[in-house]
């Protein structure tokens, strides 16, 4: 049986996985074969198409409407450049990081989104929020979901098979990041 799994972006990577698991996925379960290509992208391999890609070293949140908790920060380890939110100290008023173009999707397809987060300060988990669209652009009943990311004090990577969410009328979707209020928490995201 041929199965069409999703392809996957690291530092933010939404990606359709693979096609080509029909001669593996007979002797594999869905999660093991996932699984696999999963490393693979993290690996520097993306076993699928890349439908989007922001890894911030342009130094800019140009692909994103940013609240001001968000910036583009040099990072030490590895060198380079992540995006960096600070929690707000006005309770309510939520960091948001939304992706300002909406990204077609093909249903049926799983997509994966993938990026890496790190605690700086604080312990409070960056959210992960995908909306939904329709043909003509608009959302329907449930029109999001969201769920939180792990991380800690060292570089975590995080995958979310987010196709699994989709109502059926999805076509197109939009990524958000946003940290919580008033729980002074410094996170990076790549």
């Amino acid at each position: 049986m041929s199965r069409r799994l999703a392809r996957c972006l690291p530092t933010i990577v939404l990606c359709c996985l693979a096609a080509g698991l029909a001669a593996s996925c007979h002797a594999l379960t869905l999660r093991e074969a996932t699984d696999g290509l999963v490393r693979k992208l993290w690996e520097g391999n993306p076993p699928g198409d890349v439908i989007f890609k922001d890894d911030f070293e342009a130094g800019s949140l140009e692909a994103w409407r940013a609240d001001p908790g968000w910036s583009v920060v040099e990072r030490g380890d590895p060198p380079g450049k992540s995006a960096q939110v600070v929690s707000s100290q006005t309770p309510e008023d939520i960091q948001d990081l939304v992706l300002t173009k909406q990204i077609p999707v093909t249903p049926g397809h799983p997509i994966a989104v993938c990026w890496r987060a790190r605690c700086l300060a604080g312990s409070d988990p960056l959210y992960l929020r995908v909306d939904f669209f329709d043909a003509e652009g608009k959302t329907g009943q449930p029109y999001a979901r969201q769920e939180t990311g792990a991380q800690g004090p060292q570089w975590t990577e995080n995958t979310l098979l987010v196709s699994d969410w989709f109502p059926s009328y999805t076509q197109a979707i939009t990524i958000w990041f946003h940290q919580a209020p008033d729980t002074g928490t410094t996170s990076l995201l790549d």
